[in-house]
Formats: structure tokens, sequence, C-alpha cells
């Protein structure tokens, strides 16, 4: 079988984590090829797609629509072109929430938004972003400009900044349904850059049971079930909160984790062979 880990123009080699499940498939006898959504030239016939590190989606994102479904006609790719699409948008949390999901009090700008008592702390974020990019707390004052022209501004989604006890943001990756690992990324210096995934660093943590189960709660919400899912969440005094439910690219951490790379390809294998 011939297998393309998904790459981008940004980025066109495989990470250092994804290597490690190249390594894995190779082993297991599959031809495995890098894959840059937006390169130039195009990109080698594959039974299976696998979106890895299509890291600057966000700067093209209805040419990286068009692409989901041009490849989906052609090949399996992983995860569904739909679930992907849907989470291109993070005004998902809000349908999540709808649904009984904790997220941190969150309003989508735009016309007739209410955001009656401003918090302490206001995260500011692009609706449609990668890696943290256009991520900042609101300076004083900023919020008013988005009440003021909502229209220029409807891009972007407001969050109060949650106090934060579990000691740094966790991500908890699920694999075929099931508890693959976790990692956290955590600033020594407590600040929002730091701690907030904008620096920290990263290292293996082993996800207490309950959090393992929140996660898995909150996946069994999403409208397609995916082969793959990183949750990220904050644990607060009030329990956790999700910032984010990545299907569409997630680091995944292979590097971190003894063991997770073999069962990501268990994953992808059984997804795909009958």
């Amino acid at each position: 079988m011939r297998i393309a880990l998904v790459t981008c123009a940004a980025y066109p080699n495989l990470s250092v984590s994804d290597t490690l499940l190249a390594e894995e498939l190779r082993a297991r006898g599959h031809e495995v090829d890098a894959l840059v959504w937006n390169g130039t030239q195009p990109g080698p016939t594959a039974d299976v797609v696998v979106i890895r590190s299509s890291w600057d989606y966000h700067t093209a994102v209805d040419d990286y629509r068009a692409w989901l479904h041009q490849v989906a006609t052609g090949s399996r790719l992983l995860n569904p072109a739909p679930l992907v699409e849907w989470s291109l948008d993070k005004g998902y949390l809000l349908e999540l929430a709808d649904r009984g999901v904790p997220i941190p009090p969150t309003v989508l700008v735009e016309p007739g938004f209410v955001w009656a008592a401003d918090p302490a702390k206001t995260v500011v974020k692009p609706r449609v972003g990668a890696s943290s990019t256009g991520v900042h707390l609101a300076e004083p004052g900023e919020l008013d400009r988005f009440r003021a022209d909502p229209d220029a501004h409807r891009g972007v989604m407001l969050q109060e900044l949650v106090d934060d006890i579990g000691g740094g943001e966790w991500s908890i990756v699920l694999v075929g349904g099931s508890y693959s690992h976790a990692f956290q990324q955590a600033g020594g210096d407590g600040t929002f850059e730091a701690g907030r995934g904008l620096g920290g660093a990263s290292a293996q943590a082993e996800a207490a049971p309950e959090l393992v189960a929140f996660a898995e709660r909150v996946v069994s919400q999403l409208p397609i079930a995916p082969v793959y899912v990183r949750v990220d969440a904050f644990v607060t005094a009030h329990g956790p909160v999700v910032l984010e439910v990545e299907v569409n690219e997630p680091s995944l951490r292979f590097d971190l984790a003894p063991g997770s790379a073999a069962r990501f390809a268990d994953a992808v294998l059984d997804a795909v062979e009958p």
C-alpha cells in the first residue's frame, strides 16, 4: 500500500515525530512519501493520505478546502474531509459547548455580539489559524475596538483566560478511539506565552484516568468519529475545559511517547484495510 503523509510548502519535510511514523509503516511493508498539499509539483498517487503537518493551511483556507475534497475523490483521506472541514473554523467550539462540552467563556466577533462584562484577561484568537498565529492577550481598550466595528473583525473570537491549576496545557491523544498518550506544554515562568501553548516546552505526561475519560467524552460529541484526534485542555478548579479539538494537523509528538507511532500505524491500517 502507498501511504502519503501530508506536509506543506512552508514545512515540506516530515517532522522528527512523523519520521518515526513513516519508519513504522515502512517496517510493515508499505511505501511512504511526504505529500506537500500546496506544492508546485503533483504529489504521488497514494492509496491513503494522512494529514500530518499542513501547518500553513490557514494562509489559503479556501484552497485547502478544495484540496481536501480533491484528494478524497481518489484516495482514502484521514481524517475524513467533512470532519476536517468542520474543524477549520474554531467556532466549532460553540457547537461543542451546546452539546455539553465545557469550554472557556467564548464569543465570536460579529454584529450584535455580546461580551457583557470584560473579563480580567481576554485571549484574542483568529477563528481560522494554526500554531498560535495571531493569538494574544487583549490590551486595555482593545475589546472596545471589536465592539465599535465587528464587521471588520468577523474572523476573530474572544475567550476568557481561565485559571489553570493543572500545570500547563494538556494534549491528550486518542487513536482508533482509544487513549494513546499525552503531553503538556508548561512554562516555567508562568507567563501567558510560556504556559498557554505559545512557547512552553512540551514534555510527556501521563494523563489521569479522569482526564482521559473527559477527552473521550469530548470526542464522542464530534460529528464524525476521527481516526486520530488531539484534545487540548486546561484543568481548572471546576474541572477540565477544552481549548481545541484537533483533527486536522495536530502535532502528536510520537518522539515523546515510545510505542505511540506503532499505535497510530495500527489505527491507520485498521481504518483502511478490510
